[in-house]
């Protein structure tokens, strides 16, 4: 009885930790054929136009290290108002459930402050957006890596949703002779989470073996 009471307890422990696994798939952004301009795997980027873009960046001398292995991803812009996202599609997810959304970020450099935000989309069976787009709350970060977390309700309906980390942009500007300054705004971005719903599990007599 005992065995297989532990069994079955180490089987509901895993089921568990594989619900809360995260949902994003190159969460880091580390695979892919690396180019700066090329977006890593699984993921795309979208931007309003040539006044803002993005760069997948690799560790070098230009730069800080990622925050987790040798690559992140940096939204640009250069011009105030300006904006762009990278985005991710995920399946597999239940309407009516807390869903907990995080990622790691920081400025573009020393003295500098960014708004980390997310965008949610969320779609039913026939790849229909329902609810509203969701704009989370930004969260105004430094040069230093910093945990962001948001959480939200799927609405009725939902099988999928588009992960998209956003950057809007409220300091970019262009030099007094009329360059542009490369560094007018930006964002890091790097080890990007998507968490489901807890499992509700309940041990009854359908589940374990009571004899003995």
């Amino acid at each position: 009885m005992k065995t297989k009471l532990l069994l079955m307890l180490l089987a509901i422990a895993l089921v568990a930790g594989a619900a809360q696994a995260n949902m994003l798939t190159n969460p880091s952004f580390e695979d892919g054929a690396f180019d700066a301009k090329s977006a890593p795997d699984d993921w795309e980027i979208s931007y309003e136009s040539w006044l803002s873009g993005w760069t997948w960046m690799n560790n070098d001398d230009d730069d800080p290290d990622a925050r987790t292995g040798t690559k992140h991803l940096k939204l640009n812009a250069w011009w105030t108002g300006s904006y762009n996202e990278v985005y991710q599609w995920v399946t597999g997810m239940k309407e009516n459930d807390d869903y907990s959304f995080s990622v790691w970020a920081r400025s573009n450099g020393t003295g500098k402050i960014a708004d980390a935000e997310l965008v949610l989309y969320f779609y039913d069976s026939a790849s229909v957006q329902v609810g509203s787009t969701i704009y989370t709350t930004p969260v105004s970060v430094g040069d230093e890596w910093t945990y962001v977390e948001w959480t939200h309700t799927t609405p009725p309906g939902t099988v999928a949703a588009y992960f998209s980390l956003y950057g809007i942009f409220t300091n970019g500007y262009f030099n007094p002779d009329g360059s542009i300054n490369p560094d007018g705004g930006g964002i890091h971005y790097d080890d990007a989470n998507m968490i489901g719903p807890d499992p509700n599990i309940h041990a009854g007599p359908d589940m374990i073996s009571w004899d003995g």
